[in-house]
């Protein structure tokens, strides 16, 4: 029988990694996106 504690560790710690890979670019575009909010509602 699959440990299913483990199956969903091994599962999480590759996503966990994998969106850390993207996290930078996220935040940058975040940034852009509220600096535009902001000077749409000027």
């Amino acid at each position: 029988m699959m440990d299913i504690d483990s199956t969903a560790h091994d599962y999480g710690l590759g996503f966990a990694e994998d969106t850390l890979l993207l996290l930078p670019q996220f935040i940058i575009d975040a940034k852009v996106l509220s600096a535009a909010i902001d000077q749409s509602n000027e």
